[in-house]
């Protein structure tokens, strides 16, 4: 069966200008009450208005789906008239298209969205109800624009990765297409600014995080609902994140109505000799660990060991005020070792028959080996 969960149709001309502002939206169908969201950045047999919408899906379940997911939020851009573009997860329409975005009224307090070409007007209908299956009206066509604010059913928020029990405290990784500034000033937000002796250092970052940025959240509390964001529109750069972050995990195949093959696939591959995601030490304390995952999960943040001199499999998370306390009295071992008489264990607890360069227990003293 095909799985196509969106159907552009053919229809009439467009009519008058919708008057959506510009800012930040959730994208919903008042029939089916499923948001629209956007999975991929590609495309697979697009031509002029054959849109390529297997890179959107229909989601359901606010709270637990949609509130904090950041492929539901869109940025629309009004640019004159009917005309709107629309951008977000580092996809921008018109960028890909040269078409521009058309929504107007269409019923009390809904819109239909369209774009048109010489050839033809298309709009945006989600078919997962069709009345009549030979009918080319398939799908509900009546839109509404929520926008994404602090309301109970209009924020975002961030949902945590780990619970770490040293602390009782939650911690997430998030990479999102759009800028903000956390609502309460109990959640903050840090970049690693540098990996040293096997410990990822990490600084917090005061006014608006730009958009495409990835970083690490310490959330208020377990709840997306207690971890709202205030969405802005700013694009800048935080220099020396030494975090990469990943937008897509999508794998999909499907079949158009003329038999035509197509493969969806926007996804990074794990690879666990060089990469850690977010986690937690032996202890429960946060940190960047090695794992047995597939491929990297969307909208979130790990850490690339590959230009590092060394490679552990666990690295605590520590400010730079804990750092300095972390290494307190730690001695510097001699150029020529004696490590192979010592007994010598990582950070981990483990015994190491030859250590690399970073931080070790040898002989229950903190020795660093450069």
């Amino acid at each position: 069966m095909k799985k196509v969960l969106l159907s552009v149709l053919a229809l009439l001309p467009l009519a008058i200008c919708a008057q959506i502002q510009t800012g930040f939206y959730r994208v919903q169908n008042a029939g089916t009450s499923r948001f629209l969201s956007v999975i991929d950045n590609k495309s697979a047999g697009v031509v002029d208005l054959d849109v390529d919408i297997e890179m959107l899906r229909m989601l359901t379940g606010f709270e637990d789906t949609i509130s904090f997911n950041p492929a539901t939020v869109c940025y629309i851009t009004h640019i004159g008239g009917s005309n709107c573009n629309l951008s977000g997860q580092d996809m921008d329409l018109y960028q890909r298209t040269s078409i521009y975005l058309q929504i107007f009224p269409y019923g009390v307090g809904t819109y239909r969205m369209g774009a048109s070409s010489s050839q033809a007007t298309r709009y945006l209908a989600d078919d997962i109800d069709s009345p009549n299956p030979d009918s080319k009206m398939k799908g509900d066509q009546h839109w509404n624009f929520i926008p994404v604010d602090q309301s109970e059913t209009g924020y975002f928020g961030v949902k945590p990765d780990i619970h770490t029990t040293n602390d009782n405290a939650y911690w997430a990784t998030l990479y999102a297409g759009f800028g903000f500034t956390p609502s309460a000033e109990t959640t903050k937000v840090y970049y690693v600014s540098s990996v040293k002796n096997g410990c990822a250092i990490i600084k917090p970052i005061t006014g608006i995080v730009p958009k495409n940025s990835p970083v690490l959240v310490k959330c208020t509390g377990p709840q997306p609902s207690d971890n709202k964001l205030t969405l802005k529109n700013y694009d800048a750069a935080v220099a020396g994140n030494q975090l990469i972050g990943c937008f897509y995990n999508s794998n999909h195949y499907f079949d158009d109505d003329d038999g035509c093959y197509y493969e969806h696939r926007n996804r990074m591959d794990y690879k666990a000799s060089t990469m850690r995601v977010l986690g937690t030490t032996a202890d429960g304390k946060p940190a960047f660990v090695k794992t047995n995952i597939d491929y990297l999960p969307a909208n979130k943040a790990y850490l690339d060991l590959t230009d590092s001199s060394s490679l552990p499999d666990v690295l605590p998370i520590l400010t730079e005020e804990e750092y300095e306390e972390y290494i307190t009295g730690i001695d510097e071992l001699p150029a020529v070792t004696t490590a192979g008489k010592k007994v010598v264990y990582d950070l981990q607890g483990r015994r190491i028959a030859a250590p690399s360069k970073g931080l070790y227990i040898v002989n229950g003293k903190k020795i660093v080996i450069k």
